[in-house]
């Protein structure tokens, strides 16, 4: 510091002196040169001031006492320009110390203001410095959270965090995150999120600073979800007539449920990795039905479908599947989830409903012949005593007789339309559109009820499933005649693709929908023979009607289905 002043001094002297003997801009630039070295030195203004003493009087003894005034005044004119880079460094202190004290503020502001813990302690574990939502957060004011041991709002198990911190887990200056547990001064537990880092001060560590966020809510929310996995899981496993289970995206079965255990009689263990085919009869397996099956799912996101199973022990049963793909929104598939029911009992059911339908057809058809062609006979043989009667009889009275033959064509007429609608020959010859018409023909003259029919034309129906449409249409037309007071009736049928759907619609009084659903016993409207004849069909239906509205009743029908053709209940 002594050679740099006395250095400095010298300069100043030599530089001041050229001043006197030629006062001009490079003098003024070595005064400047000389007050920014002594910035650079680290002096101050008083050294610079010390040195303009020493010079001042140095030239002032050498000086004529007439010139002492002008030697002052140059020296004072000298001096200012010396000072300049002090004034200017003066400046950039000041407009610095106020961005720093603006700067401060905002960040104090920002610390005291955060939904976060904010927090510094030393390399003891005492807190030195907490903001507001640690005063809120805690319960503890400031004055009490300075200075208190760590200790003392957190757990024993997670204070080996914290003393491990210091030597291992952040001598690289990087933040560590963990969860724990703080005690509230009221002796709660809340749950924080916790980053800390090292607080250095030439490259040693004097203490920890760190963030910490309260995640009750979401420790809540991740509470609540473990929970419903739990329920969802025990609901799964605790039912035991549907199988339920995941498949892995390529097919193998990645979950077993017990319903599915008491199905299929595979154990967890001795099923889980295994293909989806293990299920699947041989001949469905050679006909690659299984990844036909999910193709469908991951095509169409959902594929719906009825057939035989395969249990453990070799037996078959029938059932009805739901395979439904898992994805994300717009991302890569998952797997698949498998809902099997056994249908076998409904399948037997249908089964014999549908023998009991082929004998109650039948018998029928019997009833039609002999209403048809032994009543003819009869009426045929009726004629002809009447004709030889009349013969023998006078003129005056074959009048009664000529009535009595009216009457006996129109009951020969009537007998004709029964057992045509009992068991329409039209249906078996021309098909089932013909037939609808026929029938509608007949219903409208008995009930004086207009009856439009508009069926598109379309191919030939297998046999089963003409019939069944012509039942289900003949039950409609006959409970409409009977309770819907209608005076006009509609009757559309079109084929879209492989589906048949046909709507018939009256103007009658209506009925209330909801209360003939939810009515016990008895439903009214047939609905309960329509129903079964659909369900054998695996067809839809729905009905549109309100008081006072009219009734539509809607009905749709499959005709892909190969087990529609071979399992039909409407016979």
């Amino acid at each position: 510091m002594t050679e740099s002043l006395t250095e400095l001094s010298e300069g100043f002297n030599s530089a001041f002196r050229d001043y006197l003997n030629g006062p001009g801009g490079a003098a003024f630039h070595a005064a400047y040169d000389l007050g920014r070295r002594t910035v650079d030195e680290g002096l101050g203004v008083l050294n610079l001031a010390t040195m303009y003493q020493e010079v001042l009087a140095a030239n002032l003894l050498r000086a004529d006492p007439a010139d002492a005034t002008m030697v002052a005044m140059a020296a004072a004119v000298f001096f200012s320009e010396a000072l300049s880079p002090f004034e200017i460094t003066h400046r950039s202190y000041q407009e610095a110390n106020t961005a720093l004290q603006s700067s401060e503020m905002r960040y104090r502001e920002l610390v005291e203001n955060a939904n976060d813990i904010i927090f510094s302690f030393d390399l003891q574990g005492n807190f030195s410095s907490i903001n507001c939502a640690g005063e809120r957060i805690s319960g503890y004011t400031r004055s009490e959270a300075v200075g208190m041991h760590v200790s003392r709002v957190l757990a024993s198990e997670y204070l080996n965090l914290l003393r491990q911190t210091p030597g291992t887990k952040l001598v690289d200056g990087q933040a560590s995150t963990y969860e724990v547990q703080l005690t509230t001064k009221d002796g709660r537990n809340v749950p924080l999120e916790v980053s800390i880092r090292l607080i250095r001060q030439d490259g040693r560590p004097i203490g920890v600073q760190g963030i910490a966020r309260d995640i009750t809510e979401r420790k809540q929310a991740e509470q609540n979800e473990r929970e419903n996995e739990e329920r969802f899981h025990l609901m799964v496993h605790s039912i035991r007539d549907y199988a339920i289970f995941m498949l892995t995206s390529d097919g193998r079965i990645a979950s077993w449920n017990n319903g599915a255990q008491r199905l299929f009689r595979y154990t967890v263990r001795g099923i889980v990795g295994a293909p989806l085919p293990s299920i699947y009869p041989s001949d469905d397996v050679q006909l690659g039905m299984p990844e036909h099956h999910l193709r469908m799912a991951e095509e169409e996101g959902r594929v719906e479908y009825e057939g035989w199973r395969v249990r453990k022990d070799g037996s078959r049963f029938w059932a009805s599947t739901v395979l439904t793909a898992l994805r994300e929104p717009d991302g890569p598939l998952r797997g698949f989830v498998n809902i099997t029911h056994d249908m076998t009992e409904r399948r037997n059911a249908d089964e014999a409903l549908r023998r009991m339908n082929e004998v109650l057809e039948e018998q029928v058809h019997r009833i039609a012949h002999a209403l048809h062609d032994e009543s003819g006979q009869l009426l045929a043989s009726v004629h002809i005593a009447l004709s030889e009667l009349a013969a023998e009889l006078p003129p005056h009275a074959t009048k009664r007789l000529t009535k009595i033959e009216g009457l006996l064509e129109l009951i020969e007429e009537q007998i004709r339309e029964f057992s045509h609608e009992l068991r329409p020959t039209i249906l078996d010859d021309l098909g089932l559109v013909p037939a609808l018409k026929f029938l509608a023909n007949g219903v409208s003259r008995r009930t004086r009820i207009m009856i439009d029919v508009h069926c598109e034309a379309f191919d030939r129906l297998p046999p089963p499933v003409e019939t069944a449409l012509y039942r289900i249409t003949q039950e409609a037309l006959t409970n409409i005649s009977r309770h819907s007071k209608a005076t006009r009736m509609a009757i559309r049928m079109i084929r879209q693709g492989e589906v048949l759907r046909c709507s018939i619609k009256d103007n009658g009084i209506g009925f209330d929908v909801p209360a003939v659903f939810n009515r016990k016993g008895q439903r009214g409207m047939g609905l309960s023979g329509i129903e079964a004849r659909l369900d054998a069909l695996h067809g839809t239906i729905s009905i549109r009607s309100a008081p006072g509205q009219g009734t539509e009743l809607l009905f749709s029908v499959p005709l892909a289905r190969k087990d529609v053709y071979s399992n039909p209940i409407g016979r």
